[in-house]
């Protein structure tokens, strides 16, 4: 009877071990970039505070990267998330082309949108990270720049993207 549990025990941690040897590559930017956001969108600075805390783990190339990200297949889910993140929306290589999506109208216009439907930060994220959890007021103040940010943005000289949600982004 002990016999079984020792092999699938055995089994178990080698295959745990094995998955090691598995790596997931560690992201990078994705969207062509001009600088940073703060280069092109002034950002006041508890703004910035409230975003490097819940937003830039995933969202730009300062990530922190926690112990148990090395560790398979911890690592895959986290190295995942963070491609994704980064290809929506990456502080790090902010892009000012309003042809090219998602634009800068819509990333700003986005940010309050899934704040307040509290798709951001995940919550798998949040319960590992508490300090990236938000509150209501916190929330309000992200909105408030956002609605001013893309409201600079659509007054900046050349074309911008009236729409920060257009029909084809929906199609997808």
């Amino acid at each position: 009877m002990r016999r079984p549990w020792k092999i699938a025990l055995l089994a178990g941690a080698a295959l745990f071990l094995a998955m090691q040897l598995v790596p997931w590559p560690t992201p990078r930017a994705i969207l062509p970039g001009d600088g940073t956001i703060s280069d092109h969108v002034p950002i006041p600075r508890d703004i910035d505070t409230l975003l490097r805390r819940a937003c830039y783990d995933c969202h730009s190339e300062e990530t922190r990267w926690p112990w148990y990200s090395r560790i398979a297949p911890a690592s895959w889910y986290i190295a995942h998330d963070v491609q994704h993140g980064r290809s929506n929306l990456d502080f790090s290589s902010w892009s000012t082309d309003p042809d090219l999506e998602p634009t800068p109208v819509q990333r700003v216009s986005w940010m309050c949108r899934d704040i307040r439907r509290d798709l951001m930060p995940p919550k798998l994220y949040r319960l590992a990270h508490p300090e990236g959890r938000l509150t209501a007021k916190e929330k309000d103040a992200i909105c408030a720049w956002s609605d001013e940010a893309r409201g600079r943005l659509e007054a900046a000289p050349g074309p911008t993207s009236a729409d920060p949600f257009p029909a084809a982004a929906h199609a997808r």
